[in-house]
């Protein structure tokens, strides 16, 4: 439980801990420095930068293309979740989408680091539930 008064953590309340540790790290840190904290605490742009070094690329290029991989699955979030759109018509954005981000990482990052990423795993895009 946690008392609002004193913010001091009295248990296991830890999503209201972690809000009022958030909240003044970002005093402390001012919002752009804390959006990159968080940003490399978030194990998918870690595994981006890690690639980016091993194949020649900048942490820059790994944060354009984290960006892009986030924008990349709300717009399949928002896609999916239409009802007036088929489920062909769905994959074949979904497709689309998924080779947006492939071209993306080609260019930043290089032919073999792409490989390397399917080879592991990919883009993680949410997908049409099968039936």
């Amino acid at each position: 439980m946690l008392d609002a008064e004193n913010e001091q953590f009295l248990g296991d309340d830890s999503a209201k801990y972690e809000a009022i540790v958030d909240k003044r790290l970002q005093e402390y840190l001012g919002p752009g420095r804390f959006a990159e904290f968080k940003r490399g605490m978030d194990p998918g742009f870690r595994k981006l930068a890690l690639l980016a070094e091993g194949h020649g690329a900048s942490i820059e290029a790994a944060g354009e293309m984290y960006g892009m991989e986030q924008m990349t699955a709300a717009k399949a979030r928002e896609l999916l979740a239409d009802p007036k759109t088929s489920e062909g018509e769905k994959r074949s954005a979904l497709a689309d989408l998924r080779e947006g981000l492939r071209q993306k990482m080609r260019t930043l990052f290089g032919v073999r680091a792409l490989e390397s990423y399917e080879l592991n795993g990919g883009f993680k895009l949410p997908e049409i539930e099968r039936k």
